[in-house]
């Protein structure tokens, strides 16, 4: 009878030579190695399959795979292209700031780096050198950043445009200096116990007269005691006036220039002689015209 010890053990005959040799080895052992070598073949399997693959992607895909490739490069050429485009465009925005702090300078208009009257704030963004190997997630940031960059400068040249405007209209259409050459006859104030409202420039007929300031001719016509008389609205509540002309040389609504000739002197009206009666009118009322000489 067979004891339970030598039921769980395997004998191994191996034959040579007409030679027999017995080998006995436990169950758990036998499952052991049987294991070991099912892993071993299973192995081999797997690296045959994947040669199998290998030689098929070389023989059927190995075309597409190196145009994927050369498609690769191409693309990452062209985004190391767009990025030095991006630094390029970084350094005009940078000349951009520089004028814009200069005509800031010169015109005394308030600054501010973060936001801008208009309420747009300027990103807080450094600009990389971009090197070979960028990536399109930068330079998309990048540019992003240049964009609302130069809109928060085109809001603040508007602003500063809007203010030398402002400057220049004020010059231009503010009257200043005396409309002809001549020698100044009258000034404003008291005169034969009435007010003279203006002051009188003296010359022979025809002495062209010209527009103290830019502005837009209101009237140019027969005037009762100014006789013909040409007047221009320079805005902001001031016109000016010329009487006594002898010639017109605007109509109403033309628009004139600083020093342009509007009329030539003459001794129409009410009149003592050649000569051309200038006033100031602020607001509807005559001011002294020595304030704008």
């Amino acid at each position: 009878m067979v004891n339970e010890k030598e039921q769980n053990r395997v004998t191994l005959m191996m034959i040579s030579d007409g030679k027999t040799k017995e080998y006995s080895l436990s169950k758990r052992t036998m499952q052991g190695l049987v294991g070991i070598v099912g892993l071993i073949i299973i192995g081999m399997l797997a690296m045959l399959v994947q040669v199998g693959i290998n030689g098929q992607l070389s023989s059927s895909d190995k075309a597409e795979l190196e145009a994927l490739r050369a498609k690769n490069i191409e693309q990452q050429e062209q985004i190391n292209v767009l990025a030095q485009k991006a630094n390029d465009l970084q350094a005009d925005v940078n000349r951009i700031h520089a004028l814009e702090a200069e005509m800031r300078q010169l015109t005394n208009t308030p600054t501010s780096d973060a936001v801008s009257r208009s309420g747009l704030r300027r990103p807080n963004v450094s600009f990389p050198s971009f090197l070979t190997g960028a990536d399109v997630g930068s330079v998309g940031d990048s540019m992003s950043a240049i964009e609302y960059d130069l809109k928060s400068s085109e809001t603040n040249l508007k602003e500063m445009h809007s203010v030398l405007e402002e400057r220049y209209n004020m010059q231009v259409k503010r009257p200043k200096g005396v409309p002809a050459h001549g020698q100044i006859s009258s000034h404003y104030g008291s005169r034969w116990g009435r007010l003279h409202a203006g002051l009188d420039v003296a010359n022979s007929v025809g002495t062209p007269v010209v527009a103290t300031a830019a502005g837009v001719v209101t009237m140019s016509e027969w005037h009762g005691a100014y006789g013909y008389c040409v007047t221009v609205d320079h805005g902001n509540g001031i016109k000016t006036l010329y009487g006594h002309c002898q010639k017109l040389l605007v109509s109403k609504g033309a628009k004139v220039k600083k020093g342009q000739k509007i009329a030539t002197m003459g001794n129409t009206g009410r009149s003592t002689g050649p000569h051309v009666h200038y006033e100031v009118i602020v607001n509807g009322r005559p001011v002294n015209p020595a304030s704008y000489l």
